[in-house]
């Protein structure tokens, strides 16, 4: 009897979960033929999202890690907003947008939505982004105030992924590992330019003009302040457990 009702439960959490599927699918479809936005960047999207769901939905925590590297590519498909207005899209910014949706379609899915971890930290970067819209009647340049949402958008994205995906130490080490690699493509760039501009002094007094997939060398070396901290943390923390950790001292050198 036990296991009659076992499986008539999980009969009936099946069929929530497909109903759920359905719905979902079903709401992206209407909403694609009122608001008449069935564009390639809406098609290739739900590809994405169904294809990961399926097929890679445990392993979604490996586009946020990813999504760190992805950064030192820059810009990397561009989307028609306006006809005078083309957005520079970055690989990163796609990664974790297909991780936030797979994650979040995944929990609804399966009613989970209420364990979704969600701290102080999170909580102050969504106010800041409610509160940045109510700024909106205020805008003069509304590509300005994209590229400034952006920024408060992702960081959210970014905190939120990390807080619920990277729950273990393989994973976290992994993460910070990327971020030492993504240290050192950083610094080889900034020396490949300074070697491309032959050693010119522009590399120091224009620092906001010189520029690399990132973005100015100004921003870029404010990130690599930001990760040798990290690096170097991460190296005196691990350097009697990992045997690479004297190859991340090198790196943090190298930055």
């Amino acid at each position: 009897m036990n296991l009659i009702n076992t499986q008539f439960n999980q009969n009936i959490s099946k069929s929530g979960y497909f109903w759920r599927l359905a719905l979902f699918f079903a709401s992206l479809l209407i909403f694609s033929i009122i608001f008449n936005k069935a564009s390639l960047v809406l098609i290739f999207t739900v590809l994405a999202v169904t294809v990961i769901f399926i097929f890679f939905k445990d392993k979604i925590w490996l586009l946020l890690i990813l999504a760190v590297p992805a950064l030192t590519l820059g810009e990397v498909i561009s989307i028609p907003v306006t006809l005078n207005w083309v957005y520079e899209a970055r690989l990163s910014e796609i990664f974790l947008v297909l991780a936030a949706l797979v994650f979040l379609l995944d929990k609804y899915l399966a009613g989970c939505l209420s364990e979704l971890k969600f701290d102080k930290i999170s909580f102050f970067l969504l106010l800041y982004f409610l509160f940045s819209l109510f700024l909106i009647s205020q805008i003069i340049d509304w590509r300005y105030f994209v590229v400034g949402m952006k920024v408060i958008v992702f960081s959210f994205l970014a905190y939120f992924l990390g807080l619920n995906l990277l729950n273990g130490r393989r994973k976290l080490k992994l993460f910070f590992y990327n971020l030492i690699f993504t240290s050192l493509i950083l610094s080889s760039q900034l020396f490949w330019k300074f070697y491309n501009l032959g050693f010119s002094a522009k590399f120091f007094f224009e620092r906001n003009t010189v520029l690399i997939p990132l973005g100015p060398i100004a921003t870029v070396a404010a990130i690599l302040a930001f990760l040798s901290i990290i690096n170097l943390t991460f190296y005196f923390n691990e350097k009697k457990q990992d045997k690479i950790s004297p190859f991340v001292f090198i790196i943090f050198l190298l930055n």
